[in-house]
Formats: structure tokens, C-alpha cells, sequence
């Protein structure tokens, strides 16, 4: 099974977000550039926005036929739908133009930005609330390992806020840190601490090896986890990522960074995540 190498990041910002990255940053210059352009600048915001995010990171060029994208959310296009529905609202199916159509598509942000990087591979876009941007990752490291592509962009974000993208290989010549998923699910009813034991049980498990650490990235279940994994690993290390303002789907983007800074120091790392929504994922991060 293919090693999936995490190779990068870029971001974009609101300006109060207040997050320390090594990455790539898209500049005002930046999108000034992409709005100068008549084939994309209609597009909808989100599709807009991600585009800057990943372009920052296919600067070098990629091979388009091997090559995937893929991009989580929670809120998606919500302007262009608001605008479509106040349009329909007050004039009926007259009132919803061609362009709002295409701006509501729900794959939008990933196909819209595969387009315009001329990449052919896989193209994909979750709804998977806080979680978003991790499950995107976890999505474009099945199809990386499964050989679908050699090369992915990953990312999330939502209008307004803060986006993140991570360049993905299996290029066996990358030297960053590699990353597997290891669990997915959902955590819902009134048994959550049962539940979230048994979701960190596998994830343990199916780590395949030591785990030297662990970063908890969590709205409403930290303690939970945090007991959880306490119980799983031997002298357990774990931190908690604070999750920046003006930040939803990307957050999983920004705390992957995070955990490769530790991962580089003390070995192999477990990310858990699980949001308000009661999505939960988590991935082992290895140098």
C-alpha cells in the first residue's frame, strides 16, 4: 500500500485570524489577479476562494491526468443559493439566472478549481461540517493509496472565512512526513462517551504502530476524547490544537500542520477531530 507524503500547505485569511504557518499565504495581489480573470471571476465565492488556496500550492506544475482534488465544507455556497432563492422568491423560476445554477452546483469549489488548474484526476467535495477539511484529506489519501492518482490538493474552508490546502504524494522521493487515515464516524444520541471510547478503540488499532502522541482538535467532546485516549495509549503525550477565529473547515488543515511541527520532533502522532456536527475523524501522522 502507497505511503501518502504531506509535501505542503498554503492558506487564506481573514485578516483576524491570527494563525502562525510555514506555509504558503495567498496576498491581495493574489486575488486581484484571479478576479482580473473573465473565465473565473464569476464563479461563486467558494469556488473563488478555494482557487486562490491551492493555486498557491500547483505553482510548480503537476501532471494533470494524475492529479485529484479534493475539498471539504460546511456551509458550501450559501451566498449564490441565498441569492437564487431571493430570486425565485420574488420572480419564479425567471427570477434563478443560468449562472446561479452553476454557482450552486454542490461539487463546485473542487470541479471549478480542477478546471482551472487543468487537472483531470479525481475531483471531489464533502459536507462534513468542522470536519470538512480533515475528511477531504482522508478521502484524497483513499484514492492516493488506492492508485486512482500520485498527486492530490486537499483542502477546506468556507465564504468569508479561513481556507487551508495541503499538497498530498505518493511520490516515494518526498521526504515530509506521511499520513494514514485510520477512523471515521459519527457520534451522535446520548451515549457519546461510549461512543467516542469505541471510535478511538479502532483508531487506535488500526494505527499499525506506536503511537507516540496525540493532538485533539474538538468543539464539544475534548474531555471525552481526551479520557478516551488516556485509557488507549501507554504514557500518552496529547495536546489540544485551539482552533483559530474565523476558522470552520479548515481547522483539520491548520491541525495537521500542528501535528507535523510535533511529529518531526517526537515521531508518530494521532489527530483526532470531532465536531459540533458529530463527525469524527482521525489520521496518524508519521515523520
Amino acid at each position: 500500500m502507497n505511503n501518502v507524503h504531506i509535501c505542503g500547505f498554503s492558506y487564506m485569511f481573514p485578516h483576524s485570524t491570527g494563525f502562525s504557518t510555514a506555509g504558503a499565504v495567498v496576498t491581495d495581489d493574489d486575488i486581484s489577479r484571479y478576479l482580473d480573470d473573465r473565465k473565473t471571476a464569476s464563479n461563486e465565492q467558494i469556488s473563488r476562494e478555494f482557487f486562490c488556496t491551492a493555486e498557491k500550492l500547483s505553482a510548480a506544475g503537476l501532471p494533470s491526468h494524475r492529479t485529484g482534488v479534493s475539498f471539504g465544507t460546511s456551509d458550501g455556497c450559501f451566498s449564490s443559493l441565498s441569492t437564487a432563492a431571493e430570486g425565485i422568491a420574488v420572480k419564479g423560476v425567471k427570477g434563478m439566472k443560468p449562472k446561479d445554477a452553476s454557482n450552486c452546483t454542490m461539487s463546485g469549489a473542487a470541479a471549478k478549481t480542477a478546471i482551472a488548474l487543468g487537472i483531470k484526476g479525481f475531483s471531489l467535495t464533502n459536507c462534513d461540517g468542522m470536519n470538512g477539511g480533515l475528511d477531504a484529506v482522508i478521502f484524497a489519501c483513499d484514492m492516493l493509496r488506492s492508485g486512482s492518482a500520485d498527486y492530490a490538493l486537499a483542502g477546506g474552508g468556507d465564504e468569508g472565512k479561513a481556507y487551508g490546502a495541503v499538497m498530498l504524494s505518493t511520490d516515494d522521493k518526498s521526504e515530509g512526513c506521511t499520513i494514514s487515515p485510520v477512523s471515521c464516524g459519527l457520534v451522535f444520541g446520548s451515549d457519546t462517551a461510549a461512543q467516542i471510547k469505541h471510535l478511538v478503540s479502532c483508531a487506535v488499532d488500526n494505527c499499525g504502530t506506536n503511537i507516540e502522541g496525540a493532538v485533539i482538535v474538538s468543539e464539544d467532546h475534548y474531555a471525552e476524547i481526551r479520557t478516551a485516549l488516556s485509557e488507549q495509549i501507554s504514557a500518552p503525550d496529547i495536546s489540544e490544537f485551539s482552533v483559530p477565529d474565523n476558522t470552520t473547515s479548515a481547522s483539520g488543515i491548520m491541525a495537521i500542520e500542528y501535528t507535523v511541527s510535533l511529529a518531526s520532533e517526537k515521531g508518530s502522532i494521532l489527530l483526532v477531530q470531532c465536531g459540533k456536527e458529530g463527525y469524527f475523524s482521525a489520521v496518524m501522522i508519521k515523520k
